[in-house]
């Protein structure tokens, strides 16, 4: 095995955006039988854009996103910070992003339904 004296999990956490919009969006999608393996509009990027949030705006938000995971990984790497413990604060930095993209489509979605 070759080691880059990368640990798993700073590599997990790196990887963390694409890791947990993939993983939510097809358990979502198996979770409301839809076939989960035909193309489909429901990652999170997605729709936040058609919540209404702009291109630039959720770009910048990834990009936000990523610096604090890259920060998480480095603190692991280099400060010896516990894996479950940075591992823990990722995966809540991300379902907390996600769910206020629901909450934000349920605010919409109760607009649309009130007109």
């Amino acid at each position: 095995m070759i080691d880059l004296g990368l640990p798993l999990a700073a590599f997990v956490i790196l990887m963390g955006v694409f890791l947990f919009d993939a993983t939510f969006t097809l358990l979502r999608r198996m979770v409301r039988r839809e076939r989960w393996w035909h193309s489909h509009r429901s990652h999170l990027y997605q729709r936040a854009h058609a919540s209404g949030l702009s291109q630039p705006l959720i770009v910048g938000s990834v990009i936000v996103i990523d610096v604090i995971l890259a920060l998480l990984a480095s603190a692991l790497v280099f400060l010896d910070v516990d894996a479950l413990l940075a591992a823990a604060v990722a995966t809540l930095l991300l379902a907390v992003t996600g769910m206020g993209i629901g909450r934000r489509e349920a605010r919409l979605r109760g607009r649309e339904s009130a007109t």
